[in-house]
């Protein structure tokens, strides 16, 4: 295993030196020939050169002196000021010159090599390269990469400027991951906390890990780290630039580490946790910034959690460790988690190059979160532009929203509903593995991203799958929101050819929210952030309890409802009642569609007549489900299932319901358009009785 190393070394050079000893050819008779002097004796037997050489007499008289020259000044030698070459005489030194020629494959046989045969390696900064290379490289596992980058990111050298963490290495952590890896993001930041550059580590390394891992796996880390940190600030002796400035610079770092920790708690739906680290801090002595005291508080009274508000209160008035025991409460009042309607009931149409113009101005001059267009509206901007034939803008707003988080998430949502709408599913999978990582999505989807990602590069049928823009700017992946992968799941949940593969898909949905919901038993060992750490399975990014919400079923209950099987889409909203989620208005629409499809006029009546009644009072309330009102989508769809049955008399049913409910003639075109049906409908089925449908206030819509 020493070949690498014997055959590299220092001194390698003098042993490929040819020798060669030249002798007289001594004419001894033709019956030896000249190798035979120089052969093996056999048997004991002299050679005719040893019997010569005792031949020869001793000299019998002394040196002559007087050959030689006097001493002189030429003969003095003087220090020369020309540099000599030096050579390293440290074998790692050809493991230092292999990672700079970028030969990576001989650099780790060479590690292996000097490892085997207990020699020290040299750290430089140069490894990072090799690390970077390892994040880089393909590997049959998981594990491998592991080891691969903690053997190389654990060999660059302490205690210098924290500018030596590259740009290419953030880069390669953050960005170029379909999925986080969270047992590298903590490795790597507990190495680099080991060797001084607790200051270069990035924030945004923080925040994934706190959302991605389970949380007694971050609340171990974030200590860790702290704990890591501050043993080389206390043991190390060349500090840079001084101890006193380093002690300084660490104590800011920790308050920004554990506050962004229990911001991120917050915004993963995990109050409790949050409260845990901040009792975490503050027993180690760690102060929070007031804005981060703000943000907690906001949240938890948000849900009048009272015990959890009154130990915060407690720890920033009086600033000494609250050690109330916090357990799983339950708020008195917890927020609706159903999905927002992304789109209008009518959809904006843009008629001419003037309205074009006039609302691309005023998307330009509303590029503020407060004034942002609606990601419905701005997907119906984009497409009508784009049939337009211009493209130049919708670039100038892509890069205008990236100013901002909020902005540049409404925009990305935007882009994925304009290729919803057309149709072009994969470059919706495309769109969001450029911006978010694949977690709370269904696995498959990282593949079919990889394929469309392969047939642009390609440029096979490029016009046809190309995305809305061809050039990312984005730097970071963001978090996405619950419209985003609820859109993703409608989309995988459309391309399913049967029943079953929807089956299936909506258990692996099923099962994501329960990790999700209880990521305990993740598989992290108690030495998890030890260098020589075994994980069976590898550690994978499980999504925080609020990335899911009642939008996700509206893709399964559609889909069972449209392929026939709606006593399956019915079980499915009452498996969100379950589960904690409270269906929507466009779930119930979905269903109430489904049931007037089917003919089941009974169900369907229930339904809308728990829709209706009013609210019940405050002790009713815990008894009984509370149900969305029914609004005018919900008539309409309703109606137009009816229509489609020519089942007149529902219909007119339905439009009684609408008329009580107080729409207007007029209000929506859609809806008008049903009415107009309706009454052609009637008059052509009933003749004579034309009148029975003649209501209040609707009669310019009548034939």
């Amino acid at each position: 295993m020493a070949s690498w190393v014997l055959r590299a070394a220092p001194l390698m050079p003098w042993s490929r030196m040819p020798l060669r000893l030249d002798f007289p050819a001594w004419t001894l008779g033709h019956a030896w020939s000249s190798k035979h002097y120089f052969s093996s004796p056999i048997l004991g037997q002299e050679t005719p050169a040893m019997v010569e050489l005792k031949k020869q007499p001793y000299p019998s008289t002394p040196l002559d002196s007087s050959l030689f020259e006097d001493m002189s000044e030429d003969y003095v030698t003087h220090p020369s000021s020309l540099p000599m070459p030096t050579y390293d005489i440290n074998p790692s030194g050809v493991l230092l010159r292999l990672v700079r020629e970028h030969k990576y494959d001989d650099a780790n046989h060479v590690h292996a090599e000097l490892t085997e045969m207990g020699v020290s390696i040299h750290p430089s900064s140069a490894y990072q390269h090799a690390a970077i290379h390892a994040l880089r490289r393909e590997y049959e596992n998981a594990h491998e990469r592991l080891t691969a980058f903690v053997k190389w990111w654990s060999l660059i050298p302490a205690g210098t400027h924290p500018e030596c963490i590259s740009t290419e290495m953030w880069h390669a952590l953050f960005r170029e991951d379909a999925l986080p890896d969270l047992p590298i993001l903590t490795h790597f930041a507990l190495i680099s906390a080991s060797k001084g550059y607790t200051t270069a580590i990035d924030p945004r390394l923080i925040s994934l890990v706190i959302r991605y891992a389970p949380p007694l796996v971050s609340r171990a880390f974030l200590e860790e780290l702290q704990r890591t940190s501050s043993e080389y600030l206390r043991t190390a002796s060349n500090i840079y630039p001084s101890r006193e400035i380093a002690q300084v610079r660490y104590t800011k770092r920790f308050r920004w580490w554990f506050s962004i920790a229990i911001r991120a708690h917050c915004m993963s739906g995990r109050p409790e946790e949050a409260v845990r680290t901040l009792q975490s801090a503050r027993s180690y002595g760690i102060s929070i910034t007031s804005f981060t005291y703000e943000f907690l508080l906001t949240r938890l009274r948000a849900r009048l959690d009272l015990p959890l508000i009154s130990v915060v209160e407690a720890l920033r008035q009086s600033g000494s460790d609250n050690t109330l025991e916090i357990t799983q409460s339950q708020p008195l009042y917890s927020p609706i988690l159903g999905s927002p309607t992304l789109e209008n009931p009518s959809e904006i149409t843009f008629t001419d190059n003037h309205s074009l113009a006039v609302a691309l101005r005023l998307i330009r001059n509303g590029m503020s979160t407060s004034r942002y267009p609606l990601p419905g509206t701005l997907a119906s901007f984009i497409g009508a532009y784009k049939e337009a034939g211009r493209t130049v803008a919708l670039d100038i707003l892509y890069r205008q929203s990236l100013r901002s988080y909020q902005t540049a998430s409404m925009w990305v949502l935007a882009e994925m509903l304009y290729y919803f709408r057309r149709g072009q599913h994969n470059l919706v999978h495309y769109a969001f593995g450029h911006h978010f990582h694949f977690v709370g999505v269904p696995p498959r989807t990282r593949r079919y991203t990889i394929r469309t990602t392969t047939r642009i590069s390609r440029r096979d049928g490029f016009h046809e799958f190309a995305p809305l823009l061809s050039v990312y700017t984005q730097k970071d992946k963001m978090w996405p929101s619950t419209h985003h992968t609820a859109l993703v799941w409608r989309v995988v949940a459309l391309s399913r050819p049967d029943m079953p593969a929807v089956e299936r898909l909506y258990a692996e949905l099923l099962e994501q929210i329960a990790r999700a919901r209880n990521p305990e038993y993740a598989p992290w060992p108690s030495s998890a952030f030890s260098a020589t750490s075994e994980f069976s399975p590898y550690p994978e990014a499980i999504a925080p309890p609020v990335q899911f919400d009642a939008g996700h079923f509206d893709a399964f209950v559609y889909v069972f409802a449209h392929r026939g099987d709606v006593p399956r889409a019915a079980a499915v909203v009452q498996e969100m009642y379950s589960l904690g989620f409270t269906p929507g208005a466009r779930t119930l629409t979905v269903l109430a569609a489904a049931f007037a499809r089917d003919g089941d006029t009974s169900r369907l009546n229930q339904l809308l007549d728990r829709m209706e009644a009013p609210a019940p009072d405050a002790a009713d309330a815990a008894q009984r489900l509370t149900l969305p009102a029914p609004n005018i989508v919900t008539y309409t769809a309703v109606m137009r299932a009816f229509l489609n049955r020519h089942n007149i008399s529902e219909a007119v049913a339905v439009a009684e319901r609408l008329k009580k409910a107080g729409y207007v003639p007029g209000s929506n075109e859609t809806t008008d358009q049903a009415l107009v049906e309706l009454s052609q409908f009637f008059a052509a089925a009933t003749p004579g009785q034309h009148a029975a449908f003649d209501f209040a206030g609707w009669r310019t819509l009548l034939p």
